[in-house]
């Protein structure tokens, strides 16, 4: 049902069911998509990756341009995979910058290896069926054996408490770890369903100075906490999708 039928059915208008949804959301009751919202993944499981491209669409283009704000020209930067990254891939090549960029994902490569500007290095690995992630072993040794400037990260966990980053898939949280622990600072896109959480694998602690990007629909205690344990929180606008 989307939310022109759900608003009909329950009597209500539409951008109060919009705002119903994000405030679910926030609780980790619902995740939005286009037109609507859909039940939440377990811990350890997430929905394919079409499912997932129509999820928060706005949102994660909104935090794309925030953190193309950290980027400057001849840095060495490493990207984490997902949908999040994919959006902040097609807002990189809104901006011609020298950059020397390391994504884990073939998607995200194919978006930035087709501008000049960008020398993009991939590493070896497996493919992960249907999402086209990079990982395993020789990516976890690709990410340890070189320094970044910065690393663009995604989680599924951000426990406001410990500051435990933490991931779905151990063997997706263990490239993540790979590339944070190998950068010198670090970007982390969450959504509001991932703060104040703890995901099903472990990545490692966040460091005071990292940068919180997310939405300002974001549980605000959880923001708080994380603020004050030494990450530096910046919020962009959030409205429900049409």
């Amino acid at each position: 049902m989307n939310t022109a039928e759900a608003s009909e059915r329950l009597g209500v208008t539409s951008l109060t069911l919009r705002r119903d949804i994000i405030a679910l959301e926030a609780e980790g009751s619902a995740i939005r998509v286009h037109g609507g919202a859909i039940a939440p993944t377990s811990r350890s499981f997430e929905p394919p990756l079409a499912e997932r491209l129509r999820s928060n669409s706005e949102l994660k283009a909104a935090m794309a341009a925030k953190a193309m704000q950290h980027i400057r020209p001849g840095m060495n930067v490493a990207l984490d995979f997902g949908t999040r990254i994919l959006a902040f891939a097609q807002e990189l090549r809104q901006h011609p910058l020298s950059l020397v960029i390391a994504p884990s994902s073939l998607e995200s490569a194919r978006i930035l290896g087709a501008d000049p500007h960008f020398r993009v290095m991939i590493p070896g690995g497996f493919v992960g069926p249907g999402d086209f992630n990079i990982y395993g072993s020789e990516t976890e040794a690709f990410f340890s054996r070189h320094r970044w400037d910065l690393c663009v990260l995604t989680v599924a966990g951000l426990d406001a408490d410990s500051l435990l980053l933490s991931d779905l898939k151990p063997e997706y949280a263990s490239v993540k770890r790979a590339m944070y622990e190998s950068s010198d600072a670090a970007l982390i896109l969450a959504e509001p369903r991932h703060i104040g959480t703890r995901s099903f694998a472990p990545i490692a602690t966040a460091r005071p100075g990292d940068v919180l990007i997310t939405s300002d629909h974001s549980p605000s205690e959880a923001l708080r906490a994380l603020a004050t344990s030494g990450l530096k929180v910046e919020t962009v606008p959030d409205s429900a999708d049409d």
